[in-house]
């Protein structure tokens, strides 16, 4: 909260507040919002605040029924309603916050159905999740250059303080990587150390081959680790088994000829 001790430049007109809900990268989607004149009381319009006493101001946000699962952290600001410029708003040690004042993140969980991947598994993924399975878009001969998507389906069974980050790698030890991606799942917008017991999480990731990739077959590989150490998380197979290498082999892909 220190960060959110903001020094609002002085208000001489009348102002309105900007409650927001944001995830991260919040200029690409909002979550929820909300307007209208700061200052509820009649009596204590920002026209007559003063530095001695403090401003009450409550807002009701709805999130829509729509909203993914994910953290959106609320943000809040002043501007002027007839110009619609907003006010600097300065941390504590007298830094601008170029998005205004930010509280602490709000973990949104969408309801959402058992999922029914084409591609089927049961994996435990250490403690924290269940592999469920897997979708495939792949053009019918890949070729360098190409771009797929795939969607992975995780059913969280604990909670975790580790922000663990996802890989997929389509690889072929003698030629090489082929594509990949190393990245927070949701890009971080839903983090593992956010993820609740019983979410089911569709993580979709788009990947393109490497024009310079050399005609073969390459294994379609998946697995989660922990950046600060590099450790994989184990994955342990229905019937107890372990794989190796702490990465699932989803399937082989053939690229080129």
């Amino acid at each position: 909260m220190d960060q959110l001790h903001a020094l609002l430049a002085a208000a001489h007109a009348d102002h309105h507040q900007l409650p927001r809900l944001h995830p991260p990268g919040g200029h690409r989607r909002r979550a929820a919002g909300a307007e209208g004149s700061t200052g509820r009381f009649v009596d204590r319009p920002p026209l007559l605040w003063d530095p001695y006493s403090l401003a009450a101001d409550r807002y009701k946000l709805r999130i829509p029924t729509d909203a993914p699962s994910g953290l959106y952290w609320p943000r809040f600001g002043l501007y002027d309603f007839k110009t619609l410029e907003r006010l600097p708003a300065y941390d504590r040690d007298n830094i601008l916050l170029p998005n205004g004042p930010e509280l602490p993140p709000i973990k949104v969980v969408a309801a959402a159905p058992d999922p029914t991947p084409t591609h089927p598994l049961t994996i435990q993924i250490g403690d924290l999740a269940t592999l469920l399975g897997y979708d495939l878009t792949l053009p019918t001969a890949p070729q360098p250059g190409d771009s797929f998507t795939l969607t992975l389906y995780y059913r969280v069974n604990a909670t975790t303080d580790v922000g663990y980050t996802q890989f997929v790698h389509i690889y072929n030890p003698t030629l090489g990587m082929a594509a990949q991606t190393d990245r927070p799942p949701g890009g971080g917008a839903n983090p593992t150390w956010a993820w609740t017991p019983g979410e089911i999480i569709a993580e979709s990731i788009n990947l393109v081959i490497q024009p310079d990739t050399p005609d073969g077959s390459y294994e379609l590989l998946v697995g989660l680790y922990d950046p600060a150490t590099g450790d994989r998380l184990p994955l342990i197979l229905e019937r107890g088994e372990a794989l190796p290498n702490g990465q699932v082999p989803l399937q082989q892909i053939q690229i080129g000829e």
